[in-house]
């Protein structure tokens, strides 16, 4: 199984490139000056075996390389529902079309993701389904949201308790914390801003899983160095939502980043985030099919009570396990 691409020692992130009519905005976007020292993306339910697969999976390698190309692109999280009800295609899809991605990615669990028996994430990916990434001054904390008894991970639940908690303490000397989970933690019609939560969150099937989500919402709100939490699994969401209203200091931003793939749902595409030497960073959710930039946001990087904000300099990362 060809995983060349999972993890690349000494990676260098090139995001401070800008070049000339490859950037990844439309005319009506207003393209930061900050060059990137540090830029990901973030995009789910391809759903490999459904629908137009191989175009949609051909397409999204071609997009995200061009996004290397151009303005730089470090990493990449391809969040859930990576195939669609079905167990014998993840060699296919790692060794026929991700192994071609020119920056290191990781896959995340969704509940679309079935496995044999006998088979696990680790087996099949190279590591578990609830993984930490680091990256110099930054980690990435990625979970199992379908964590069900059955094989066919159909379940919505939450993130593991425990490991999150163990995940929160291992990256609390990192600048800035990533968390990507497929499923929202919170279930529909749940308090949030600057309205109530979406369809399809934890507890849309059982209301029993929602009091452990909320036990998870409420570690990883308490974080300071948590900068945002990134979903997948709602077809047709490309906005964010807030627990909390701001300006209080527990308010962390929930992406939603639509699909990269499947036959139904809102505009096909993925979430860029930039991170600058000055300490700032922004996102939005990029059609790459129109060209054209949604949704574009800034995110606070610096946490509550702290003088000024955290500053990065335009170095190697080493995009790495930990």
């Amino acid at each position: 199984m060809n995983r060349k691409s999972f993890l690349k020692s000494g990676f260098l992130g090139s995001a401070g490139l800008l070049l000339s009519g490859t950037s990844s905005v439309d005319a009506n976007y207003n393209l930061s000056q900050n060059k990137p020292v540090f830029r990901f993306a973030v995009g789910g339910d391809l759903h490999y075996g459904a629908g137009e697969y191989h175009k949609h999976t051909e397409n999204l390698v071609n997009w995200l390389n061009k996004e290397k190309e151009g303005r730089g692109l470090d990493l990449f999280f391809l969040n859930g529902d990576v195939v669609h009800d079905i167990t014998d295609k993840y060699g296919e899809l790692q060794d026929e079309y991700l192994s071609e991605l020119s920056m290191p990615y990781f896959a995340t669990k969704g509940n679309h993701d079935y496995l044999e028996p006998g088979q696990t994430w680790e087996s099949v990916w190279g590591y578990p389904a609830d993984q930490i990434v680091e990256a110099g001054a930054f980690a990435f904390i990625f979970a199992d949201t379908s964590r069900g008894d059955n094989l066919d991970a159909t379940e919505y639940t939450s993130a593991d308790p425990e490991w999150m908690q163990y995940a929160l303490r291992k990256v609390s000397d990192k600048k800035a914390v990533f968390i990507v989970l497929h499923i929202a933690q919170r279930r529909e019609g749940g308090e949030g801003w600057p309205e109530s939560w979406p369809r399809f969150g934890v507890g849309h099937h059982q209301e029993s899983r929602a009091a452990e989500a909320e036990s998870v919402l409420a570690m990883i709100e308490s974080v300071p160095n948590v900068k945002a939490v990134f979903h997948g699994h709602n077809h047709n969401i490309v906005s964010s939502y807030m627990t909390y209203p701001a300006p209080q200091p527990n308010a962390k931003p929930y992406f939603f980043c639509s699909r990269v793939g499947h036959n139904w749902g809102n505009t096909i595409g993925y979430r860029i985030v930039e991170i600058y030497e000055n300490g700032s960073a922004r996102t939005y959710q990029y059609d790459p099919e129109s060209e054209v930039a949604l949704n574009t946001e800034l995110i606070e990087m610096k946490a509550a009570g702290q003088p000024c904000r955290a500053t990065f300099k335009n170095e190697s990362f080493d995009v790495r396990l930990i």
